[in-house]
């Protein structure tokens, strides 16, 4: 049996490595894309697709009512982040109803 001068040894070598490689990826990004299967609790029932439902943004709008984005409340640098801090911010919130 003859063998390969080293410069083609290594060549084949670091192509076979490289196919390996793309080989591997290309499965990992398969199986990463793959959608999950969702599994609901006995006695629990999927949200219903709004879309399926007929409810529009403006209906779903609607529906919620009013309210406030309670996370600007706590936003680093406007605002202090602590409970007590924030405390009357949300009592006036909550008399207000």
């Amino acid at each position: 049996m003859k063998l390969l001068p080293q410069k083609n040894r290594v060549t084949i070598m670091r192509q076979f490595a490289i196919s390996l490689f793309n080989v591997l990826f290309l499965s990992m990004l398969l199986v990463s894309c793959k959608e999950p299967e969702v599994k609901f609790v006995k006695g629990t029932d999927p949200e219903p697709d709004p879309i399926a439902t007929g409810m529009t943004a403006a209906k779903v709008t609607t529906e919620m009512g009013p309210g406030f984005n309670l996370g600007n409340t706590f936003e680093n640098g406007n605002n202090p982040t602590t409970l007590a801090a924030a405390k009357p911010i949300l009592d006036a919130y909550f008399a207000a109803g």
